[in-house]
């Protein structure tokens, strides 16, 4: 095995099965609602669109206000003081009404540049939460796809590290040629080189989903 191994271009240690774990790693276990809660929360971009939002509802809520009147009521009251046995009670209110001038509609093109940024900013924030949305849903499609691929590879891997085995027992007593087991073991190797890089992919697409989320494998 040792020779087919360098003849393929790889060492006998990168393809041995004593360095691959018998089983995949275990994955998460939250739920894709879970994941994808937990990346809106995280996303920079979606933070940025956020911030975004909130300024441009500030500046919306500032417009409104110049643009319409102001209304200001002020009460006071006062009392006669210990020497007036009357207790004579005195109550005084003051309202003032502010009421823009004619300003030839320069006040309604200020709301409604202001409107159309807060549509801008919500539009930024859809937009960046559907693409980060989306980037959880392709990872979590990827790590399905290879949590498959790497258990098939390891069921044909075992299958044929245990053929290669039954056929070296055979060749010892005759009963099989030297080529089929040579033949067996380079299907051995390419196996085994498979389902290391298969392992490789899925730790990466699940680092990758961690990063995202922003937590820790």
């Amino acid at each position: 095995s040792g020779t087919l191994a360098t003849a393929m271009g790889v060492s006998a240690r990168e393809l041995s099965v004593r360095d691959l774990p018998a089983t995949p790693l275990p994955g998460r276990t939250d739920s894709l609602d879970e994941l994808v809660a937990a990346a809106l929360r995280q996303a920079p971009q979606v933070r940025q669109a956020q911030a975004q939002l909130a300024r441009t509802s500030e500046e919306v809520a500032r417009s409104r206000a110049r643009s319409g009147p102001e209304v200001t009521l002020r009460v006071a009251a006062r009392r006669g003081d210990d020497f007036d046995q009357r207790g004579v009670s005195q109550y005084e209110a003051l309202v003032h009404l502010k009421v823009p001038l004619l300003d030839f509609g320069r006040a309604d093109a200020a709301s409604g540049a202001a409107y159309a940024q807060l549509a801008a900013a919500e539009a930024r924030l859809d937009d960046a939460r559907s693409r980060v949305t989306q980037q959880v849903l392709e990872l979590q499609h990827d790590i399905s796809a290879l949590t498959q691929e790497v258990q098939l590879l390891q069921a044909r891997r075992d299958e044929a590290s245990e053929d290669a085995r039954l056929t070296a027992a055979l060749v010892k007593e005759n009963l099989a040629s030297t080529a089929a087991l040579n033949d067996l073991e380079v299907t051995q190797l390419q196996l085994q080189r498979a389902y290391a890089d298969a392992l490789r992919r899925l730790a990466i697409t699940r680092f990758r989903l961690d990063l995202l989320v922003g937590r820790p494998a």
